[in-house]
């Protein structure tokens, strides 16, 4: 019964709310820290891979 609850819990977010959240993130800045921009590292590949060889 706890899966048909959320379930119909997501079902209605996604008819009430999904596009009014998804527009709040578009519009964040997303400033240090924030989780709608994460700042990511830059990992080159040919760089990392000779520290993953045994």
């Amino acid at each position: 019964m706890a899966m048909v609850s959320e379930f119909l819990k997501q079902a209605w977010f996604i008819e009430n709310e999904e596009q009014e959240y998804v527009q709040t993130v578009k519009s964040s800045k997303g400033g240090p820290g924030s989780a709608v921009s994460p700042i990511l590292p830059s990992i080159h590949p040919r760089m990392s891979l000779p520290c993953i060889r045994p």
